[in-house]
């Protein structure tokens, strides 16, 4: 069988014993700690991913321009930007100095979670402009127009017991109506749910 692997001496020139009768690489000691099993820094990643994302769109909510004109619009994107650059900029400052300071084991969990958290910012800017974009009105984006209205029919015609269509997977038309119903009385408040899902 061919050994695709390397051979690495022990330092006196010969090379190290495999325990199945081949050589090996002489490693350090076993990593045994909570950062070298894989679902550990999986669910690590995830958290670090969505908590940005959440965080970030929360505090999109102190904005506070009026999006219906040009100079609010334009206020809103530059604040959004700073946020970015305030929370993102010291993240990748981590990352460099982990780069050259310390072990390669720590750079490379410092790496996963700098990167997962750039991407839930990257969420949280979407999310964070549709924040301030909405800011001030009941209705969602496009209004009763276009896909919002077919998705408010749908939560309507749900909530009048009519059933829906089977163009539209129901799971999302389902959330809009059970949420109209807990939170603004039935029928009416379709859009206002819309807008707040």
């Amino acid at each position: 069988m061919t050994d695709l692997a390397p051979a690495v001496t022990d330092g006196a020139g010969h090379e190290a014993a495999r325990p199945g009768g081949g050589t090996a690489a002489v490693n350090g000691p076993a990593r045994t700690s909570w950062t070298s099993r894989r679902w550990v820094l999986i669910g690590a990643e995830a958290l670090v991913s969505i908590a940005a994302a959440l965080g970030y769109t929360f505090l999109c909510r102190h904005i506070s321009v009026n999006p219906l004109n040009r100079i609010g619009q334009v206020s809103g994107l530059a604040k959004l930007q700073q946020y970015v650059a305030l929370l993102g900029l010291p993240l990748l400052a981590l990352l460099v100095y982990t780069a050259y300071r310390g072990s390669a084991l720590r750079h490379q969990l410092v790496k996963r979670l700098v990167c997962a958290a750039l991407a839930g910012l990257s969420t949280g800017v979407i999310a964070g402009g549709v924040v301030v974009a909405l800011r001030g009105t009941p209705w969602p984006l496009g209004g009763q127009e276009g896909d919002p209205s077919v998705l408010i029919d749908m939560a309507t015609s749900l909530m009048d017991g009519k059933g829906m269509s089977g163009v539209y997977p129901p799971g999302f038309p389902a959330a809009i109506a059970a949420w109209s119903e807990i939170r603004y009385g039935g029928v009416g408040g379709a859009g206002y749910a819309l807008h707040d899902l």
